[in-house]
Formats: C-alpha cells, structure tokens, sequence
C-alpha cells in the first residue's frame, strides 16, 4: 500500500528525511504513528509538508530507509485563513500524481496547507485526523479571556494591530476547515467533540474511530511520588492566552497562600532574559501581561520557564512534577494531559474538548471549569497535600490510558486505510 501523510510543518520522519529541525515536543503524536505503521508489510510512505523557500527551488526531495519527503517551498507570513495560490495548488497535485498514493492520509485542518491539499487531487481516497478544531477555537481567542487588564501595561498599536490579523485570519480559516472536511467526507477521531462538530455541517462524514495516544515512551517511564519534587506542578507548552496560563498563575497565587513553596515549570519558546525570566524589553503582548502578573504578585519564586523541550526532557519534567494541569480554554484531544496520564503523573485539567472522555472526576484526575481559577487552586492543594491522594490518581490515570490504549474495539490505522479502499 502506498501512503501519503501530509502536515503542516516538517513534523516527525518528514523533518529527518527533509533534514530539517523541529523543535519542541509537539506534534509527537505523528511520529507515534509512524512507528505502530512502519512495521507492516508491503507499506510504501511518502511524506508532503510546506518548508521555508531554499534556493529559489519550488520543492525538494530526499529519501531514506523510513520513506520519501516532498518539501513544498511555501512559507507565508501567516499560515492560515487563506486560499493555496494556484501555482502552489498545481504543484502539489502533480507531486500527488507522481506519488499515485493509494491514500492520502491529512494531519489536521488548522493550516491553509493541509486544509487545501484536502480539497484537491479528488481522484485519491483520502482521511483526515482532526487535530485541532479552528471553528471552535476561535470563539476563545478575545482578550477579553484574561480578565485583569492591569496587567496587560501599554500595548502597542503594532501589537494591536497584528493581533487583529491574526484573529481575521484565524476566522476565515473556518469555511477553509469546512470546506475540507467536507470533501474528504472520512475523518479519523476518538472523541465527541470531533463527531459532533463535524456533524453539524457534513451530515454525511464517515468516522473513523482510533485513539490518539502518546509515544512509547511515556508508556516506558512511570511516575513515582517518592521522587518528584514536592509542590512542583507542570504545565502544557504554551504562548496564548487561549492556552489558560493566567489562570493558572492566578491559581498558583491563592495556593501559594496555603502552600509559599509551591513551584510552577512552564514549558514553551519565551522570550526569556539571562535569568530564565520573560524579557518585558522584548516580548509579546501576552507575556507582558504574564512578566507583570508575576512581578506584582510576588511570584518570582515560584515560577520557572523550562523553554522548549525534546520528549525525554517532557517525560523528565512529567515524572519529577507533584502534579500536572492542563488549563487551557480549548483543546481537542490534548496529547500533554494524555502523556501525563500514561506516566501516571496526578493531572487536573479544564473541562473542554475530550478531557471528560479522559479524566473521570476524583477518580483518575480531576476536572474544573476554565473560568474558575478558585476551583483549580483547591484541586491544586488537594492533590499537593496528600501523597495518598496523588498516590490513587497517578495510578488510576495511568492504568486508564493503558486501557484506552488496548482498547480492542479500536482500529489501527491500517485498518481504516483498508476500510477506506474497501479491502475489509
């Protein structure tokens, strides 16, 4: 079977075949993928993925023993919310062509990439494993979401400006969305909320079922409350406000009170001075609100930013943490509470997208509204200041994944391939 996975970025083999970085620990769940798949036989993988512009070239190729990588020279400022242009459209149905895949399997819908190559070469059978949701993000992405507005400082124009952008842009990437999920018509999930979003403007789409789960080696480690590090609590990679950092320093803020020690590691790419604190001369918007709400509230102590993180760092920082949270607004799957939950590390995250699929409350970890930063604080000292407590969490969240993971009612993804093509 020749397949062709297509992503947004040079993500897993398609960023070693490409020899291309690819920093960071998202984007793990490909590459998790690919090593269940890679093992089967007669299985051909081609790899299609948009890269900076090299040398004037319009794409490049490379190939080793894990497959072949396209590298579509298409790099624009902003990423999504707009139609392919018709040079870059025809480039990649002729790649498609020259593949002649039996599928095209799509990692998400977020990009104009991956969001256009679904409309295109309709000749192929093709499946999309939805990632995030745009059209369900974006009535998250307001400001108005962080409440305290002190704390924002000056706000530039350009900054105001470019944010406005964004959230255009980010809008008009629905019907792009939309558009490609109805034209593919086959969806790959494992939660509700893919279903029932999908549903609500493609009557018709088929599903897929197939659970998404974290690489091998968050199966391979397993946390241990007699070696973490009491009162350390880690956090999902972040940047936006969408992703519920300020709640969660304004949860930290009342635990604190009951608890002075208690330390947040917060992993992602800051602008970050000398000091491994956020850089207020060179920053974004939003991590000036985040530098001025833990300057003002005393919080210097207690929060650390750990930067951009391989997965045996991520695995490190899971097994060495008192607890996890996951305290964003929106998240479809959130492979970070998943990756959590295999180490068996306590985890507590917002209720949104699949996490009531995941967590049952005071079972295998625990769940609180998004808005209500009193509540995530209180589930905080709870898990903080009862080693028997932690103790029962860690393993249920742990034994549940493992669970989920063997689930025999789940479909490899070389069985929905073959039942797409009709072999079964």
């Amino acid at each position: 079977m020749k397949i062709l996975w297509v992503s947004s970025a040079a993500i897993g083999p398609a960023s070693r075949i490409l020899e291309l970085p690819y920093g960071g620990s998202s984007g793990t769940w490909i590459q998790s993928e690919f090593e269940r798949l890679k093992g089967s036989d007669n299985v051909q993988m081609s790899f299609l993925c948009p890269i900076r512009p090299e040398g004037g070239q319009k794409y490049i190729t490379k190939q080793t023993e894990e497959g072949v990588a396209y590298g579509i020279c298409y790099s624009p400022f902003i990423t999504y919310g707009k139609e392919l242009p018709e040079a870059v459209k025809t480039l990649i149905e002729d790649i498609i062509k020259k593949i002649d895949p039996d599928i095209i399997h799509i990692w998400g819908t977020e990009s104009s990439f991956s969001a256009g190559v679904a409309t295109l070469a309709n000749e192929y059978n093709k499946v999309i494993f939805i990632q995030g949701l745009i059209g369900i993000h974006q009535r998250y992405i307001s400001p108005h979401y962080v409440r305290e507005k002190k704390y924002w400082g000056r706000v530039s124009p350009i900054a105001k400006l470019k944010n406005a952008i964004k959230r255009y842009y980010f809008r008009k990437q629905i019907p792009l969305e939309q558009k490609a999920i109805s034209a593919t018509g086959n969806i790959i999930t494992d939660n509700a909320l893919t279903k029932a979003y999908c549903l609500s403007f493609c009557p018709q789409t088929r599903f897929f079922q197939h659970f998404l789960a974290p690489n091998f080696a968050y199966y391979e480690s397993k946390w241990d409350y007699d070696k973490c590090e009491k009162y350390s609590v880690f956090t999902i990679f972040t940047l936006d406000k969408s992703k519920g950092l300020a709640q969660l320093l304004k949860a930290i803020k009342i635990a604190k009170q009951t608890i002075p020690d208690i330390k947040l590691v917060v992993p992602g790419p800051f602008n970050l001075g000398s000091n491994n604190t956020i850089n207020p001369q060179n920053c974004t918007s939003f991590e000036k609100w985040v530098y001025n709400y833990i300057k003002e509230n005393n919080l210097v102590e207690n929060v650390e930013f750990c930067g951009r993180l391989s997965v045996e760092e991520m695995v490190a920082h899971y097994r060495r943490a008192n607890c996890f949270v996951s305290p964003s607004c929106m998240e479809v799957h959130s492979t970070s509470v998943r990756e959590s939950m295999a180490i068996g590390t306590p985890t507590i995250a917002s209720m949104c997208g699949s996490m009531i699929e995941l967590i049952k409350q005071r079972e295998n970890g625990y769940i609180y509204r998004f808005e209500e930063e009193e509540m995530l604080a209180y589930y905080l000292l709870q898990i903080l200041e009862s080693p028997s407590l932690a103790k029962k969490i860690g393993t249920a969240a742990r034994d549940s994944m493992k669970k989920l993971t063997d689930d025999e009612n789940d479909s490899s993804i070389l069985d929905i391939y073959n039942s797409i093509l009709g072999n079964r």
